[in-house]
């Protein structure tokens, strides 16, 4: 179980209102912002655990990817 975590630092004349991916990389490459990559880490193991808690986080369900809430692997 992985996790990639990327940040996007955009600057804009007004108040930026983006907030999916489609959107913000319209702004950057075809739109009136500019937009830059830091922070970029990739492929971070995650335990079980960890991953179930980050898929809470995120608003999904650990069945995602067959977990319970604690970690637990579901057996298929």
């Amino acid at each position: 179980m992985y996790k990639t975590t990327i940040k996007v630092v955009i600057l804009s004349e007004e108040e930026y209102e983006g907030n999916d991916l489609e959107t913000i990389n319209y702004d950057i490459m075809e739109g009136h912002c500019s937009g830059q990559l830091f922070d970029v880490k990739r492929n971070v193991k995650l335990t079980d655990k960890e991953m179930a808690e980050a898929l809470q986080e995120q608003g999904s369900d650990p069945e995602f990817f067959n977990l319970t809430a604690d970690g637990t692997r579901v057996k298929e």
